[in-house]
């Protein structure tokens, strides 16, 4: 999925604000369907914004200090 740069940050933001406060769900997903210009694109942005967990991978397997 291809997101203009401008709109990253936006989403970003939201998210950041949501993970990092007490905002319920709801508002957050509301904020991103009006960000986003409708339902079915802000479903289509929130996995991108959750990630998969594979990128938190902060330690390579091979290290030494493991």
């Amino acid at each position: 999925m291809s997101i203009p740069e401008d709109k990253k940050e936006q989403f970003i933001e939201l998210f950041d604000q949501y993970v990092h406060s007490q905002q319920p769900r709801r508002e957050f997903l509301q904020k991103l369907v009006k960000a986003s210009g409708g339902v079915a694109a802000a479903a289509a942005v929130l996995p991108w914004l959750e990630g998969t967990g594979a990128e938190a991978a902060m330690v390579s397997p091979g290290d030494n200090r493991l």
